[in-house]
């Protein structure tokens, strides 16, 4: 199975608990799913740099409009 990696913001305003769990539910179908919450500004940059060099094939950012500059 494929890996990947789902970077949530979950302090951004379209971003609740809900939806978030439904969007890793759904990956979690398709992918070897690993999953970080971001905790300060550029931790997602962090995490992707993580993620890709332990061998993920994708990372998905799901938060709000900052999280992808």
């Amino acid at each position: 199975m494929r890996s990947a990696c789902l970077i949530v913001n979950p302090t951004a305003r379209v971003v609740s608990r809900e939806t978030a769990d439904s969007v890793e539910e759904v990956l979690r179908g398709a992918f070897d799913l690993h999953v970080a919450e971001t905790e300060a500004p550029l931790a997602a940059l962090e995490i992707a740099r993580e993620a890709a060099a332990a061998g993920a094939e994708t990372v998905v950012a799901f938060g709000g409009d900052g999280l992808v500059n």
